[in-house]
């Protein structure tokens, strides 16, 4: 009989484990229902509409930006522009403008000929503009067919039209001088 009761003591002490067990499950369960749900609806739809509206004021502003903008390239085009060798502003206006004109995407414009002669066109005049110098300080700009270049020389051409002109212009500027003063 002993391992008879001994078993049973066994079982009831295991039932009283688990009776302990559901009790600490109740009893926290009935903290939780102690929690005031409408509160916490209210906090909850609360969260949310303050989210609605900073979605709302981050659309509003994605979307106030975007027309002020209309025309100008976004950093992803951008980029595939000067990976395809699109590179100044220049450039980058005229594939504008012949997206412009034409209704093309970006892709299309790089890949026609029209665009790419233009590219052309306007590299080779930026390179020859670059070649001319500028106007130094020591350099004279006055071509020899002028009367100011033979007045500041001190000499006459061999041209008539031209002595007669450099002629007068060196009498005018004498007499324009006051010998008094």
């Amino acid at each position: 009989m002993n391992n008879e009761t001994n078993e049973e003591v066994v079982s009831t002490e295991d039932t009283n484990n688990q009776e302990g067990v559901e009790s600490t499950e109740t009893e926290e369960t009935q903290t939780e229902d102690t929690t005031d749900w409408q509160a916490r609806a209210r906090e909850l739809e609360g969260r949310l509409k303050r989210a609605e509206k900073k979605l709302s004021r981050n659309d509003n502003d994605s979307t106030a930006k975007a027309p002020s903008k209309t025309g100008d390239f976004d950093y992803g085009q951008k980029a595939f522009l000067v990976a395809n060798g699109v590179k100044s502003s220049d450039e980058m206006s005229l594939v504008k403008e012949i997206m412009k004109d034409t209704g093309k995407n970006l892709d299309q414009v790089l890949e026609s000929k029209y665009f790419t002669k233009e590219l052309e066109e306007l590299r080779e005049a930026k390179k020859t503009a670059s070649a001319i110098p500028t106007s130094s300080k020591r350099s004279n700009n006055t071509s020899r067919d002028s009367v100011e270049y033979w007045v500041a020389k001190g000499e006459l051409p061999e041209d008539r039209e031209l002595r007669s002109k450099v002629v007068k212009a060196k009498w005018k500027n004498s007499s324009s001088v006051n010998p008094f003063a």
